[in-house]
C-alpha cells in the first residue's frame, strides 16, 4: 500500500470529510490506495473522484481483483475531466499508474480530488497529492534557466533589466549546480545601525504560488552560497528575513504575511550552505502590519493561521542581500516538501 497522512481525531461534525493526502509513486510503477473518507456518524460512505490528474492514469480496481485479489487489478480509467465517478473498488480502492519508461518529475506527478457522501450530506472536496520519493510538491532546480525566477528591491536600474537582473549560470559551483545569481546594485544605510534598508530577494514563481496544504510539517528547503562579500559577522544585516510568505486571500480577504528571521540555522556566512525551514507556525513570525511593532516582538501564528497561509501561497521570496555592503549571492535547488503528520482537522474549518 501507499503511504498516506490522514489525521481525523478530534472531528464531531455530522458533515462527512474528504481529507488531504498524499500518495508517494514511484517511477515505472502503479501503486493501490485507499480514499478513507470520515464521518462522525459512522455512515456508509459514497466516494467520487470529481477531477482526474492531469498526468498518468487513475484507474478503478477490475472487479475480479477488488472482490477475490485476483490479478489484473487495473479496470477501467477514470477520466482526467468530467462528471464526478464512484470509486466502486472494494475498501474504496484505486490503482495510480505514472507515465511509462518516464523518470519522476521534480515536483509532483500530479493531483485529483474527490468527494465523499454520506446519507444526507457531500463533503468539501479533498485533494490528493502524487508525489515521486523526493517528497516534492514543487521544486526548482534551474537545470536549464531562471525557470520564472526574479528579484525585487535591487533599484530602479535592476527593476529595468529582464527579471530584476537575476543571471542564470550554467555550471558548477560547490553546492551550486546550474544555478542563479543575484548582484546588489544599491546600498541605503541606515544611521546608527549601519544596516543596508535596500535588500533584494528572490521571486519565486507561479509553481509556487499555489495550494500546499499538505506541505503542513514538511519543509521549504533551499541553497544559497556567496560569489563575492563580507560576510563576517559584524557585516550582517540585523532583523533579516530570509523567506517571507504571502497570501493575499487569507484571514477572509484580510491578507496574511509570514516571516522567517535569520537564525543560526539560517544564517548566510558566505560558505554555501542548505537551508532547511521547518513549514510549522513555531519557525516563523506573523507581521503584525504596523511599524510600531519591533521585530523581536512580532508573534508566531496560529496553527491555522500556518495551515490557512500553505493552502493559498500568493508570494514566496528568498533574501538574497544578507550583508550591509555589496555582495553576489547564488540560489539553487528551491523545494516545497510535503508533511508526514497529516493536515489538522482542528483547522478543518478553514480548508473544508
Amino acid at each position: 500500500m501507499a503511504a498516506l497522512a490522514l489525521v481525523v481525531a478530534g472531528v464531531s461534525a455530522t458533515v462527512p470529510f474528504a481529507p488531504m493526502l498524499y500518495v508517494i509513486v514511484e517511477p515505472n510503477s502503479e501503486v493501490m490506495f485507499s480514499l478513507p473518507g470520515f464521518d462522525a456518524d459512522g455512515d456508509k460512505l459514497t466516494t467520487r473522484i470529481t477531477s482526474g490528474p492531469s498526468v498518468g492514469t487513475l484507474y478503478q480496481l477490475s472487479q475480479v481483483f477488488s472482490d477475490y485479489g485476483y490479478e489484473p487489478k487495473r479496470g477501467v480509467a477514470v477520466a482526467a475531466s468530467g462528471s464526478p465517478v464512484v470509486v466502486t473498488g472494494s475498501k474504496y480502492r484505486l490503482l495510480y499508474v505514472p507515465p511509462p519508461f518516464t523518470n519522476a518529475p521534480e515536483g509532483k506527478w500530479a493531483t485529483f480530488t474527490y468527494t465523499v457522501t454520506d446519507k444526507t450530506s457531500t463533503s468539501v472536496p479533498g485533494i490528493v497529492w502524487l508525489v515521486p520519493p523526493h517528497h516534492n510538491l514543487v521544486y526548482s532546480g534551474f537545470s536549464t534557466s531562471l525557470e520564472g525566477w526574479s528579484i525585487t528591491g535591487n533599484g530602479m536600474a535592476q527593476a529595468a533589466l529582464a527579471a530584476g537582473g537575476l543571471t542564470y549560470e550554467p555550471y558548477s559551483r560547490g553546492l551550486l549546480n546550474h544555478y542563479v545569481i543575484g548582484t546588489d546594485a544599491e546600498i541605503n544605510t541606515d544611521v546608527p545601525s549601519n544596516d543596508d534598508l535596500m535588500r533584494w530577494s528572490f521571486v519565486a514563481p507561479a509553481k509556487f504560488r499555489d495550494n500546499f496544504i499538505i506541505a503542513y510539517g514538511g519543509s521549504l528547503v533551499f541553497t544559497l552560497a556567496s560569489a563575492a562579500g563580507d560576510f563576517a559577522p559584524t557585516n550582517i544585516n540585523s532583523n533579516a528575513k530570509v523567506v517571507v510568505l504571502d497570501c493575499s486571500t487569507c484571514l477572509q480577504g484580510a491578507g496574511l504575511t509570514l516571516v522567517k528571521f535569520a537564525d543560526s540555522s539560517v544564517v548566510l556566512d558566505g560558505k554555501a550552505k542548505v537551508v532547511r525551514v521547518p513549514l510549522l507556525e513555531g519557525s516563523w513570525k506573523k507581521d503584525p502590519r504596523n511599524v510600531l511593532t519591533a521585530p523581536q516582538n512580532w508573534v508566531h501564528p496560529t496553527q491555522c493561521e500556518m495551515v490557512e497561509a500553505l493552502q493559498g501561497i500568493t508570494g514566496l521570496t528568498i533574501l538574497g542581500d544578507h550583508t550591509r555592503w555589496y555582495e553576489s549571492v547564488g540560489l539553487d535547488q528551491v523545494s516545497i516538501t510535503h508533511g508526514t503528520g497529516g493536515v489538522p482537522m482542528a483547522c478543518a474549518s478553514i480548508y473544508y
